[in-house]
């Protein structure tokens, strides 16, 4: 190494027992439960978690099944986040779903409606206008939970099976 990649190298050490505890907990944390047995049910519960029909809540329901099942939090935060436009253009579907669920005869729904009805009315006016397309949305969601979480898990440990192969370069595991 050189004097200068020395010096970087020495500067990003942690000094103090203070700062060697922070990082080792820091580092603790972002690798918990990273393996081939945990990585598709955290993949699976991030997309689940993500397509959460309620905008804005993701997180804070990301973060609490993480934290309650101890899941890798950037995994299911990173699934989260990218799961954010498709959440989006989940909700109709969700409600629609929800509706045929229910057998309830299909309602004007749109996202800019309700984003507008949000910012100008009070929440008693929002509940009245859009309580029960929540209500639809979450029954649709609930009930689409188990299957997308099964083929998600499938898929990621079907997918982390074929890296583990590749890696031990088709030997046995």
């Amino acid at each position: 190494m050189t004097e200068i990649q020395n010096s970087m190298a020495d500067s990003c050490r942690p000094r103090g027992r203070v700062q060697r505890e922070y990082f080792s907990r820091a580092r603790s944390w972002l690798l918990r439960r990273c393996d081939r047995e945990t990585i598709p049910a955290t993949i699976a519960t991030g997309v689940v978690c993500g397509l959460f029909p309620f905008l804005g809540l993701t997180t804070v329901l990301t973060g609490c099944v993480g934290a309650v099942r101890r899941m890798n939090h950037v995994v299911l935060q990173t699934v989260n986040q990218l799961l954010g436009p498709l959440q989006v253009v989940m909700i109709p579907v969700y409600v629609r779903l929800g509706e045929w669920i229910w057998r309830e005869p299909e309602s004007i729904f749109s996202i800019d409606r309700m984003l507008t009805v949000w910012r100008e009315a009070s929440i008693a006016e929002f509940l009245v206008e859009f309580g029960w397309a929540g209500i639809h949305a979450l029954t649709a969601w609930i009930v689409s939970m188990p299957p997308i979480y099964l083929t998600v898990f499938w898929i990621a440990k079907g997918l982390s099976a074929s890296a583990d192969a590749a890696r031990s370069g088709g030997r046995g595991r």
